[in-house]
């Protein structure tokens, strides 16, 4: 519950179902300690080391559902801000909530040991933290960074007169998702690939919004760098505040982003072209991401107020692992027959349920052609064999041997 604070657990679902036909209580009981006005505002599953809470006041809360000795039990312990130590106290919690009042993003990174997990938090600012949280409790702040001033200067580089008419205080980052990394080494010390999705709200100089996903790297040696920015050119309406709030999903294999608006879905291929150094012209320089918009119109009165992203699933891999588990390569592999595409739910108030998926490409090498198509010769043959009645239509207009 989350103005209360109030939570509880039942080990399986036929455990809470059965809770009133039996005297002796299946589930377990516990409470978040929230101060006066606070909530709980979004629940991130990080386990196995439990789930991450964050609280209206900017706070981090970490809820364990299992005891040392692995019987079901709700523990929830208050996460000091960096610098504030494990024994901050109250004032050190009220202290790390002050710069974290807007988070915006609390995402689950890969699993680094037995019971561990790293998590990345977002706020609207553009702070950037990265934790290590532990299914027992206990936790780690390892950096924290503010990279607004890094990611305001790399937009403006990509699309200077865009930004030029917007004021650097409408710059807003809305939502966060953390990337694989399959070349991570084993152990703390790796890279993390974070994908932010930003946005300058409308002033009265500019005539829209203008949405950018920008891709982030948190090194092992905690620095942050921008490392790509692709502004969204097929979708400019401002965000409205009174509807839900964006959100930004990267489904594995994490080829295609997902933008979903409270009417609009913006895919974005987050891959690019293939090209050799001797293959490089001005034509593939000025290739950018592929984007697409799927727009409901407004008459329709239809507006998404729940989703949910869906990675691609292979039959050698069991339904369980896709919600929790970033450890199976069986989706970057190709092993097994592929039976789902990566896509989004989307549950639409006047429409019902919609899923929206993209096929799984493999990434398009460019070819640059080693000799000049002549059209006109492609034109005569086509006259030609086009208008002869002995030739038929499966035969090959370009081979007339075949």
């Amino acid at each position: 519950m989350p103005l209360s604070g109030r939570t509880a657990y039942w080990d399986s679902v036929g455990s809470a179902v059965a809770e009133g036909l039996f005297s002796k209580r299946r589930g377990v009981e516990g409470k978040v300690p929230l101060i006066s006005g606070e909530s709980v505002t979004a629940i991130c599953n990080a386990e196995p080391a439990g789930f991450i809470l964050s609280l209206s006041s900017g706070r981090l809360a970490h809820l364990a559902l299992r005891d040392p000795a692995g019987r079901p039990g709700i523990t929830v312990t208050i996460m000091r801000g960096y610098g504030t130590g494990m024994m901050g106290g109250f004032l050190g919690a009220l202290r790390a909530g002050s710069s974290r009042r807007d988070i915006v993003a609390v995402r689950a990174g890969r699993i680094l040991r037995m019971g561990e997990r790293e998590i990345i938090v977002a706020t609207a600012r553009g702070n950037f933290s990265r934790w290590q949280a532990n299914r027992s409790g206990t936790y780690a702040n390892i950096t924290d960074i503010d990279a607004r001033d890094s990611i305001l200067s790399a937009i403006e580089q990509v699309a200077p007169d865009e930004v030029q008419l917007r004021s650097k205080d409408a710059f807003v980052i809305v939502d966060a998702a953390v990337g694989e990394n399959h070349d991570a080494v084993e152990g703390d010390n790796h890279d993390v690939d974070v994908l932010v999705l930003a946005s300058f709200m409308p002033t009265p100089n500019s005539p829209g919004a203008l949405h950018v996903l920008v891709s982030l790297k948190f090194r092992s040696s905690g620095r942050l760098d921008v490392c790509d920015v692709h502004v969204v050119r097929c979708y400019t309406t401002p965000l409205e505040e009174a509807k839900t709030r964006p959100r930004l999903y990267l489904p594995r294999p994490g080829r295609t982003a997902f933008l979903v608006f409270s009417r609009a879905v913006v895919l974005v291929s987050t891959q690019k072209p293939d090209v050799d150094d001797d293959q490089m012209n001005e034509d593939t320089e000025d290739r950018g991401a592929f984007e697409d918009v799927v727009d409901f119109r407004g008459d329709l009165n239809v507006e998404i107020v729940g989703s949910g992203p869906e990675d691609v699933m292979f039959d050698s891999t069991p339904r369980s692992d896709m919600m929790g588990s970033f450890t199976s390569d069986a989706g970057a592999t190709g092993a097994g027959k592929k039976i789902r595409n990566p896509g989004v739910m989307l549950v639409a108030r006047g429409a019902g349920i919609v899923r929206l998926e993209t096929f799984d490409l493999e990434p398009v090498k460019t070819r640059v052609p080693t000799e000049p198509v002549k059209v006109k010769s492609k034109i005569e043959q086509a006259v030609f064999y086009g208008v002869k009645e002995d030739v038929c239509r499966h035969r090959d207009p370009m081979n007339p041997k075949k």
